[in-house]
């Protein structure tokens, strides 16, 4: 990675498959694999109709289309009734794991994404991206409160450059009108389907990560390359060497890893996952240690642990049982530890240990990265 650059995104593309890795400060943080033959689900937006509504779990099972059905929880915000006609948008696609198919997972809290921000027409809340300067979403949110109508919210992701009150006027203006056509179609037709399509897997990481003079993109196909280029500038590079580019830049190590449940650690010792539908744990182990000191393992762990939460899009409770560690002071340096690794995932919250000695986090998962969790 180039001194001029915090980050990077490796994309090696292959036919219609492509798979793309996001590196923050030299950190692996994200994998996303896809087809581009294949459109997206999650974020797709659908006219359902509510087949049955069960009262434990509290949900809703929603046609959507071509006998498809989706999986609701129970809005708290307004009732909805059995043969209702509603808005919902695809949060988790179907999967089947040990247990199963799992339907696909809905919401009717709908999210419409702009280049600067988020617009969340049914959630009154304003967020603003950690990474920009305090005083500068001091500013956003000064102008935000004279832009939203009730009940809007919005958030408003990372920017490069000055902040212009302008563009994100002209943006939310466009994602409003889009929100007025969704409810237009909703109460002017009779059939259930797929009226928003979700933008590919390639055009949402251009939006989250675009390339820019903080981050820079490497990719291995020359036509993806031009084509970023021609939108993005400068950016954006050609891999041309003998070796694949993950190979060549390390990571393909990672791919390998991602779907084995223990990873070994540095001088001996492994963490073990093991992802329920309840939770995810993650046991530390010391067998096989080399060193002289036990608190090093944990110390190896917290820093795997906190890698393979991002890399496996881990979410939902997440329990970690560290070696016993009786001085408080090793406790508190891990804890600030992993805090410090999260600290600009607005999406993850780290709780600390437990009367019982294990540390707890909860993380809500990322739309583009793989699920490797169960759970309707």
């Amino acid at each position: 990675m180039s001194d001029t650059y915090t980050q990077t995104v490796f994309v090696e593309k292959n036919g219609s498959d492509f798979r793309a890795v996001y590196v923050r400060k030299d950190f692996p943080e994200q994998l996303i694999e896809a087809s581009t033959d294949m459109p997206q689900k999650v974020g797709a937006i659908y006219v359902g109709h509510v087949r049955t509504i069960h009262q434990s779990p509290k949900a809703a099972y929603v046609g959507l289309d071509k006998g498809e059905v989706g999986f609701l929880p129970l809005p708290a915000k307004f009732p909805i009734h059995e043969g209702q006609r509603i808005l919902v948008q695809v949060t988790r696609d179907t999967i089947t794991d040990e247990g199963g198919l799992k339907h696909c997972r809905l919401t009717t809290d709908i999210t419409l994404c702009g280049t600067t921000c988020v617009f969340t027409p049914l959630s009154p809340k304003i967020k603003v991206s950690k990474k920009i300067p305090k005083e500068v979403q001091e500013e956003v949110r000064k102008s935000l409160s004279g832009l939203l109508q009730e009940p809007e919210g919005v958030i408003v992701r990372t920017f490069q450059g000055t902040f212009g009150e302008k563009a994100l006027q002209e943006e939310l203006t466009d994602l409003r009108q889009q929100w007025l056509t969704l409810q237009t179609t909703l109460s002017t037709t009779d059939k259930t389907g797929c009226i928003q399509s979700a933008p590919s897997a390639l055009d949402q990481l251009t939006t989250l990560y675009p390339p820019s003079e903080r981050c820079q993109w490497v990719v291995n196909e020359r036509k993806l390359s031009e084509g970023l280029a021609e939108s993005f500038g400068p950016h954006v590079d050609l891999y041309q060497g003998k070796n694949t580019l993950f190979d060549e830049a390390g990571l393909s190590e990672i791919w390998e890893d991602i779907h084995d449940e223990t990873i070994s650690l540095p001088e001996g010792g492994n963490i073990v996952i093991e992802a329920t539908t309840a939770c995810t744990t993650i046991d530390v182990n010391s067998q096989g240690f080399n060193g002289r000191d036990l608190f090093d393992v944990n110390k190896y762990a917290a820093a795997e642990v906190a890698q393979q939460i991002l890399l496996r899009n881990l979410s939902g409770a997440i329990i970690i049982d560290f070696l016993k560690m009786k001085d408080t002071k090793q406790r508190a340096y891990i804890a600030q530890f992993l805090k410090s690794k999260f600290a600009h995932h607005a999406n993850t919250h780290v709780h600390g240990f437990t009367a019982l000695g294990f540390f707890e986090l909860s993380r809500q998962a990322h739309p583009l990265g793989p699920d490797l969790t169960g759970g309707e």
